[in-house]
């Protein structure tokens, strides 16, 4: 939530190199709590590595209705509310005509907006029965708000929007990932998270 801004200040009063550098330097944490975690690791029976797994796994999805509703679900908001973070700073310079700041306040709005809705949506949206219901509600409220981004020509309505447009991403995501952890059988399990991460990741 504050490195956009910050990196949206860094652009634009040093330049994009130094601000390249310092994100390259925020690995360096990753990499350390990589290098000292510690996993137990459970070693497939004889057999289970065999080749066409995957196509398995892509057969058994196309079986499953839940699991490909959830799929969509993931693949429309990775398709249409993710890109908005490639295709912002056009819109920035376009509508706004603005240029790294107002680019890097937009992009903290989002994280905000993820950060208010992980916390406080997402504990209610796991007691709901209804989940196929308000994952596509989620989809179609974020959506509405990356329109109004879109053509938004004011710097305030593109920041509200950018806000309220963030609160659908933690509910799919987290509601589709938890789901397909226990909609899936164990054999099954790493195959369907695979295609999940290939859809919500790779699209």
């Amino acid at each position: 939530m504050a490195g956009p801004p910050l990196a949206g200040w860094v652009m634009g009063t040093l330049g994009a190199v130094p601000a390249f550098w310092l994100n390259g330097a925020s690995f360096l944490a990753v990499v350390g709590s990589l290098l000292v975690l510690r996993a137990q690791q459970v070693k497939s029976p004889a057999g289970e590595g065999r080749q066409g797994g995957l196509r398995e796994g892509f057969r058994y999805v196309a079986a499953q209705p839940r699991i490909l509703d959830l799929l969509l679900f993931t693949g429309l908001l990775t398709f249409f509310l993710f890109t908005i973070g490639q295709l912002l700073p056009a819109l920035v310079s376009r509508n706004l005509h603005s240029g790294a700041e107002s680019f890097g306040l937009l992009m903290g709005a989002s994280g905000a907006g993820a950060l208010v809705s992980g916390a406080a949506f997402l504990p209610l949206v796991r007691r709901m029965r209804r989940v196929g219901l308000v994952l596509s509600v989620a989809v179609a409220w974020s959506g509405a708000w990356i329109v109004l981004v879109a053509i938004s020509p004011w710097m305030w309505l593109s920041l509200t929007a950018m806000f309220f447009g963030s609160f659908g991403a933690p509910v799919v995501m987290s509601s589709a990932g938890g789901l397909l952890e226990v909609l899936a059988p164990p054999t099954m399990r790493a195959r369907v998270l695979s295609i999940w991460f290939m859809v919500s990741l790779g699209l």
